[in-house]
């Protein structure tokens, strides 16, 4: 596998200490493998339910801790992984079939290290093992439309067709809450929830500056997780660029004003609210270069000459001692 890939992939100390929750011992990060997946949504799946907010943050705690396995086998033969942290996203930007904001369940899994799991880690990390699938039971199921209770016999509306509400053609599905527990989290190859699946968590390469992984993401077009390591990282490196920001808007504050100065002495027709407004839009190398032309021009206007300075006076028989008096 290859090395920094690999690297990419092990718990943060944060994320050690939720696992130890499950171990019977402690384990060292290099011991485990994590990853990040979305295990569900509030969008319509393709069985044409939709998971309710409401229901959402109740899974997210029945799901902690559940096992991963292939293909909803119930089997311990099958088992991958276990979840160790989950928590909701929401994206403001996306709306859902109803209308309302994108929200998922997402989770962080964990498996060891070892020759029996290398063949699962290289799949997930090559895109192959991808797509997952949730197991879970939920006490309430009602019709979208009329909001009939389908497990007492619900309505004449059919999940999956369209009806004329209000001069609209509106999609019939089930609105799922209520969850009263929570099974399994399964690969498997075409998941209900067209969303479900691995998702790439945000992780620097070792020796690679946080800008520049940054723009290795947005290139990629890509939703990425941000563990509590990530955000410690970004919050850090926010913070350094704000010191700088202001270090570099108190030296940008003071070269105006010695070029202000500067300017009157070697330009005075020059007017210096023009000046100003050109050197605002200039760059801190360029302020440097403009203040040192000032410089260099107020210098030939006015040459700096010392009061004691040692030059032969112009009188023939004057003081020889007259260069040197104050």
């Amino acid at each position: 596998m290859d090395e920094e890939l690999e690297k990419q992939n092990f718990p943060s100390p944060e994320e050690l200490e939720r696992i130890h929750r499950y171990t019977r011992r402690r384990l060292a990060a290099e011991e485990l493998y994590v990853f990040s997946v979305a295990l569900c949504d509030n969008d319509v799946d393709r069985d044409f339910e939709q998971f309710t907010l409401e229901a959402l943050e109740k899974l997210k705690d029945l799901f902690l801790g559940k096992t991963g396995v292939l293909d909803h086998m119930a089997s311990a033969e099958y088992q991958t992984a276990r979840l160790f942290d989950t928590w909701l996203e929401t994206d403001p930007s996306r709306q859902t079939t109803a209308g309302e904001p994108y929200t998922r369940l997402v989770g962080k899994a964990y498996l060891p290290r070892s020759p029996k799991n290398a063949d699962l880690m290289l799949e997930i990390d090559s895109g192959m093992k991808k797509e997952v699938s949730v197991g879970c039971a939920v006490a309430s199921r009602t019709c979208s439309l009329c909001g009939a209770d389908r497990e007492r016999g619900g309505c004449s509306h059919q999940k999956g067709k369209t009806y004329p509400v209000d001069g609209k053609l509106l999609l019939c599905y089930d609105k799922l809450s209520h969850p009263t527990d929570a099974y399994e989290w399964s690969f498997v190859a075409v998941p209900s929830q067209k969303q479900a699946g691995v998702i790439k968590a945000f992780a620097p390469l070792p020796g690679q500056d946080m800008k520049a992984a940054l723009q290795g993401w947005v290139s990629k077009k890509q939703s990425v997780v941000l563990d509590t390591g990530a955000v410690d990282q970004l919050l850090q490196y926010v913070e350094r660029l704000d010191t700088l920001a202001k270090q570099a808007g108190k030296y940008r504050e003071d070269a105006l004003g010695r070029i202000e100065k500067l300017c009157r002495l070697a330009e005075p027709d020059l007017p210096v609210d023009l000046l100003q407004k050109a050197a605002s839009q200039m760059d801190g190398g360029d302020l440097q270069r403009l203040e040192q032309a000032l410089e260099k021009k107020a210098a030939r206007r006015f040459p700096l000459r010392p009061q004691l300075c040692a030059e032969k006076s112009r009188e023939p028989y004057g003081d020889p001692n007259e260069a040197f008096k104050i």
